[in-house]
């Protein structure tokens, strides 16, 4: 460890099917879950997920959020004539999960690879 590094007191997450690309490291397993839902699950293997827009997530809360806070949703659910958002939103009752091992890898405390560590914005 370099002069000025603080221990890492947390792992970090690697995303198994970015790995071949390029390493980066999550910091929060919760963004991992999210990170490969969105980018390397289908859309209908999200538990949450909105069939107009192609937005998913992994609550009911974050769903209802993005119909009323999503500007882009409520332009579309508009054009195609407004009404009752509900016939878009979409719970899967047999949501695919993500997994250890499968899906992210778990790296140990003060890693020192190569990777780097980012922040991932969460987007509607």
């Amino acid at each position: 460890m370099e002069y000025g590094q603080k221990a890492r007191k947390r792992p970090l997450f690697s995303c198994i099917h970015c790995k071949k690309n390029m390493t980066t490291y999550i910091n929060e397993r919760y963004r991992m879950v999210d990170h490969v839902q969105k980018h390397h699950f289908a859309l209908s293997e999200a538990p949450f997920y909105c069939s107009m827009c192609l937005f998913r997530c992994s609550t009911r809360e974050a769903l209802v959020k993005h119909v009323t806070d999503y500007r882009r949703h409520a332009l579309m659910s508009a054009m195609q004539g407004g009404g009752d958002q509900s016939r878009f939103l979409i719970e899967n009752p047999h949501p695919r999960v993500v997994k250890e091992g499968v899906d992210y890898e778990v790296t140990q405390q003060g890693c020192s690879d190569s990777g780097d560590l980012v922040s991932v914005k969460m987007t509607p």
